[in-house]
């Protein structure tokens, strides 16, 4: 293959994942707007800084790309502050992770280019640290939206990782690795994110349903079929099977916000108050 030749075809798949994720950005705005999803804009915001970071790549200002990939970090993690956990043993990480995306990273995106300095690699490894600790602690009430998570955060650091060794030698930076790691990032992250608001939309359904009134039986506060799925509609109201599915709910609610609790509440129409009370009733940590 001649250098025209390869060249045409590194500025085509250049554009490929650059499409891609424009359309990614273009997604999450609608979104976002369109349900109140602020995850999903702190996602359109750190995409449009991975493509910052590729076009001054490719433009041979490696320490502007460098800063741009930690902005990049920094939103991520904001956007993840919103994900996970706010309860229990990950609080303490989410503030960590909040310090970091809102005071060290953008301070070493500042001083990187100012001072000439490669500080893309120590970003990285404090950001990390924190990720794993707050993935770990947050994990088991992400599933099953987690997956995509963990998987275009494992890309996002491979190609910021990748991004910070190439910077430690004086040859020119490929940018075809770091797009393509940042296209599957963004895809995969935008999934996530997405996957879990569906289930806070389910959740919010089930719950307005809990509102109704039995046709057949005039009960108040009965749950319909067309809130929890198939089931028997039956005359008799019997309140220990609404007991039972009202823990459900609540399980499931706390599961789709990650264990917090506030959130939680407003997707059950409960005040927190009410909601720790239930959890108090059906012998439940909430975490």
């Amino acid at each position: 293959m001649t250098a025209p030749h390869a060249d045409a075809d590194l500025l085509v798949a250049l554009g490929a994942f650059a499409g891609a994720q424009v359309l990614v950005v273009c997604l999450s705005v609608i979104i976002a707007n369109a349900y109140r999803e602020r995850a999903l804009l702190l996602h359109a915001g750190a995409t449009m800084m991975g493509l910052l970071a590729v076009q001054n790549l490719v433009g041979g200002h490696p320490f502007v790309a460098g800063s741009a990939v930690l902005l990049v970090l920094a939103l991520s993690g904001l956007q993840l502050h919103d994900l996970v956990s706010d309860g229990g043993a990950s609080r303490a990480p989410r503030r960590w992770l909040v310090g970091i995306s809102v005071g060290l990273l953008p301070a070493l995106a500042i001083v990187g280019p100012w001072r000439h300095w490669q500080l893309l690699l120590p970003g990285i490894a404090v950001w990390s640290a924190v990720l794993v600790v707050l993935m770990i602690r947050a994990w088991p009430q992400s599933r099953p939206w987690g997956w995509w998570l963990l998987a275009g955060q494992l890309a996002l650091a491979g190609g910021a990782g990748w991004l910070g060794w190439r910077s430690l030698d004086e040859q020119p930076d490929p940018p075809l690795p770091l797009a393509a790691l940042l296209t599957l990032w963004c895809a995969a992250v935008f999934l996530a994110t997405a996957w879990r608001n569906r289930i806070l939309g389910e959740t919010r359904v089930r719950i307005d349903a809990r509102n109704t009134v039995d046709p057949l039986t005039g009960e108040e506060n009965w749950v319909g079929e067309a809130a929890l799925g198939p089931s028997v509609l039956t005359t008799s109201f019997d309140r220990n099977e609404r007991d039972r599915r009202e823990r459900d709910l609540i399980e499931k609610a706390l599961a789709a916000t990650g264990g917090n609790k506030a959130e939680a509440a407003r997707a059950l129409g409960l005040a927190r108050s009410t909601l720790v009370s239930r959890l108090k009733k059906y012998g439940m940590n909430g975490s």
